[in-house]
């Protein structure tokens, strides 16, 4: 498949919610990794991993989870890496909650970060467990749990919402890169079940 051109950063488009004029869905362009997102007061970034909550690596083309680890680790003057935040706190959590491995399709972890929090104002990365491998084909996203990773992506953000002033939440286009699925199909299957769980 050709690699689509990336769109210039920006807010595309803002939408109240119906039933409250007070909550907005909007609509950003642009690469993750330009994304400013304090900007616009996202707290958490989704990123779809694979069920066996692998990383992407720093440098991977179109993977959100290897753009996430890069920006969230530190850093020496010279540039390189000097500790794997995101992944260190995410083999915490796979530890801490007991997960064996692989994981349930569709299931969702949060991790606090780390750089990403202070240079970017993103409190958390929920990874949503949406990716399976198959020897000689890489990942592909499972179409059909897109439903379940948006619920409980909302899920975890109700249960860590309050204690950490949590307030709005980053959905890249999940699987976008990953299914033979138009990317404006992609947008469709996200957005009815986001408009739904913020409806509820």
């Amino acid at each position: 498949r050709a690699r689509p051109e990336i769109l210039p950063f920006g807010m595309d488009k803002r939408y109240a919610l119906p039933e409250d004029a007070q909550r907005e869905i909007c609509l950003l362009t642009g690469d993750m990794t330009e994304l400013q997102t304090q900007t616009f007061g996202a707290d958490v970034v989704v990123s779809s991993a694979n069920t066996d909550l692998q990383l992407g690596r720093y440098y991977d083309a179109d993977s959100i989870s290897g753009a996430l680890r890069y920006l969230d680790a530190e850093r020496s003057a010279d540039g390189r890496i000097v500790r794997d935040c995101l992944d260190q706190a995410l083999q915490e959590s796979i530890k801490a909650l007991g997960i064996v491995l692989p994981m349930v399709p569709g299931r969702v972890i949060a991790t606090r970060t780390n750089r990403l929090e202070r240079e970017h104002g993103i409190k958390y990365v929920f990874h949503a467990a949406a990716l399976q491998g198959a020897v000689g084909d890489g990942y592909m996203m499972m179409d059909e749990v897109l439903d379940d990773c948006v619920r409980n992506v909302f899920e975890r953000f109700a249960e860590v919402g309050p204690e950490a002033h949590l307030s709005s939440i980053l959905f890249p286009m999940l699987g976008a890169a990953t299914t033979n699925m138009d990317p404006l199909d992609v947008a469709r299957r996200l957005l009815n079940p986001i408009v739904h769980k913020m409806s509820m």
